[in-house]
Order: structure tokens, then C-alpha cells, then sequence
């Protein structure tokens, strides 16, 4: 997995370890590693780490292994936003109080911006990178025209 002909220093494999513990956080991984310096040094050093083959290579391993082991695969990730989107999209009763007791106004809200988020999320999945842009919670939904796009990307093909 590791390019065969370098291995992590010390410093680096406590990068490495820093860097996945701490959600990806490549200053703070730096510092945690040992580096001295300022934000920006750090930012560099951790830049620079990450360029690395066997420093990425060693990272991406690693994830991998973490996904095994807790059993996250891209079907359990599609699963779950399914379940956040149809969680959000139920019509949820408002209610308020009066006079101490909650009591239904006969109007219902759902959670249309989460459940956009994970149509995106699972979009992205999917490679599906049409932009839905929703104006308010029942109304105006736009979806842009892939036709753009594609028009775009054969005008520049022809070019070449």
C-alpha cells in the first residue's frame, strides 16, 4: 500500500495518525506530529506532507481500514441519506401552546433544505452533478440545464 521504496518517518506516521484522528486537520496534525512553526508554517508542512505519495497513499489506506472496520460502504452511506431524506420530507404537524397545552395549528412543515442537502450528497455519490437550487420550502424549484454544459464541453472538445 505504502510506495515500497520509502517509508513514514516517526514524524510522519504520527502525522498521518494526528491527521485521521483529528477529522483532517492538517495544522493541528502537523503540531500534534511534532512540527514547530506558526498557522502558516504548519499549513505548509502539512501541505507538503500531503503531496507526498507515500504520506497519501498511507492516509487513504488507513480510511480505508476504518470504513472496514466499522462497515461503511457507499451502500450503507446511500441507505442512510435515503433515510434522512425521507425523514425530512415527512409532513411534521405544527404546534403551538395555549394556554399550557400544545395543541395543533392545523398547518404542517417538513425539512426541505436537509433533505436537498442529501439529494446532493447522494448526488454526488451518484456523479450526478445537476444543481438543484430550491427558493422556498413548496415553490420555485429551478434545476439547471446540463445542456449547458455538455454544449460547453463539446465546443471545447472541437477545439482541441
Amino acid at each position: 500500500m505504502t510506495s515500497k521504496s520509502q517509508k513514514l518517518t516517526k514524524k510522519q506516521e504520527l502525522f498521518v495518525q494526528n491527521y485521521l484522528a483529528n477529522g483532517c486537520n492538517g495544522v493541528q496534525a502537523a503540531k500534534s506530529a511534532g512540527y514547530k512553526g506558526s498557522d502558516n508554517t504548519l499549513a505548509s508542512v502539512a501541505k507538503e506532507n500531503l503531496r507526498k505519495p507515500h504520506i497519501a497513499e498511507k492516509i487513504e489506506a488507513e480510511q480505508n481500514k476504518l470504513k472496514e472496520d466499522l462497515h461503511i460502504t457507499a451502500e450503507w452511506k446511500r441507505e442512510k441519506l435515503r433515510e434522512v431524506i425521507e425523514r425530512c420530507l415527512q409532513a411534521e404537524p405544527v404546534m403551538i401552546k395555549v394556554e399550557g397545552e400544545w395543541t395543533e395549528t392545523g398547518e404542517y412543515q417538513f425539512d426541505g433544505k436537509t433533505a436537498v442537502g442529501a439529494i446532493a450528497e447522494l448526488n454526488k455519490m451518484d456523479g450526478d452533478l445537476a444543481a438543484i437550487k430550491i427558493r422556498s420550502k413548496n415553490e420555485h424549484v429551478f434545476v439547471d440545464h446540463v445542456e449547458k454544459l455538455q454544449k460547453a464541453r463539446e465546443r471545447a472538445k472541437n477545439r482541441d
